[in-house]
């Protein structure tokens, strides 16, 4: 998707004005005007219809990972997810999701995944210590809260 939504977004040098590009789990925007910005909602891991916090984007793209689609049941009623460890080649099973935000749409689609995989602690500290934009959606146990968890360069760009 982030590469394809660089591909779209490389039109703006012909076409410029504000858009958005919503390949459904990952949008590309332009504000055009300054000052101008497009709302974009984060949505709950579990319950993708519900959103759980509004994001104003200005320019760049916006990628979200997680596990509450693209799954498939197997025999005995087993979900797995679309998303793979490369480590020992297994589904991630994680009820979180996680979004990032960078200027290059293609990165942001990796970088959601990478840390997806890597989980909140670990995904935060990593995407903390390279001064990515980064915020893990979890769940909050026996209720539909979630807790929001942020880089400081998540939190500059997106005050929550």
């Amino acid at each position: 998707k982030g590469e394809a939504l660089d591909r779209v977004r490389a039109a703006e040098r012909v076409h410029a004005g504000g858009w958005l590009i919503d390949f459904g789990g990952q949008v590309a925007v332009s504000g055009g005007a300054a000052g101008t910005a497009w709302p974009v909602g984060l949505a709950h891991p579990a319950h993708r219809d519900q959103p759980v916090a509004e994001l104003l984007l200005a320019a760049g793209s916006l990628a979200t990972s997680g596990g509450s689609e693209r799954t498939i049941t197997l025999d005995g009623g087993v979900r797995v997810t679309h998303i793979l460890d490369p480590r020992n080649g297994l589904p991630v099973d994680r009820t979180a999701s996680v979004a990032v935000w960078h200027a290059n749409a293609f990165t942001a689609d990796v970088l959601s995944t990478a840390l997806y995989v890597m989980g909140p602690d670990a995904g935060l500290e990593w995407a903390a210590a390279r001064g990515f934009a980064a915020c893990f959606i979890v769940p909050q146990d026996g209720s539909d809260q979630v807790a929001l968890l942020a880089t400081p360069a998540f939190g500059q760009r997106f005050p929550l």
